[in-house]
């Protein structure tokens, strides 16, 4: 893969914007991009995506984006939600994130920002990928899981 190819998978943290996240969506959720619909809370799921993409190449997770699994036009499959409380899903997820919960913070507060896309509030994670000191990232103190 060449470098161009490479930085075109990686959306970058200075820009999460509105229309960064609509480019996004049309193209679906892929190994540089995942969606949670996180309505009013930190989704469990989202240390294992955490996880996975500082341990490769990066990626970023949007969080108020619920996706139709059933919906086969990828234009029609992402519905973007909001969340109800942003300051307070940023607050947690921070939380949780410096806690034991995960071996290494690798992020930046410039990382995680909310923007508004159609009224709705999405908060935007970027994770990098890990310096190769710091790698493995893993969760609940297990290398293994």
């Amino acid at each position: 893969m060449s470098n161009k190819n490479y930085k075109d998978l990686i959306i970058f943290a200075d820009d999460m914007d509105e229309r960064t996240i609509r480019d996004a969506l049309l193209k679906g959720e892929r190994v540089t991009l995942e969606c949670k619909k996180a309505k009013a809370e930190v989704p469990k799921s989202i240390w294992q995506t955490y996880s996975a993409f500082a341990n490769t190449i990066g990626g970023l997770i949007l969080l108020g984006v619920d996706e139709d699994l059933q919906e086969k036009d990828v234009s029609k499959r992402f519905q973007i939600i909001g969340v109800d409380e942003p300051s307070k899903i940023i607050t947690d997820f921070w939380n949780t994130l410096n806690s034991d919960k995960v071996n290494e913070n690798i992020l930046l507060d410039s990382d995680v920002k909310v923007v508004n896309v159609d009224g709705a509030q999405i908060v935007c994670i970027h994770v990098p990928q890990a310096d190769w000191m710091a790698k493995p990232i893993y969760l609940n103190g297990n290398v293994y899981k």
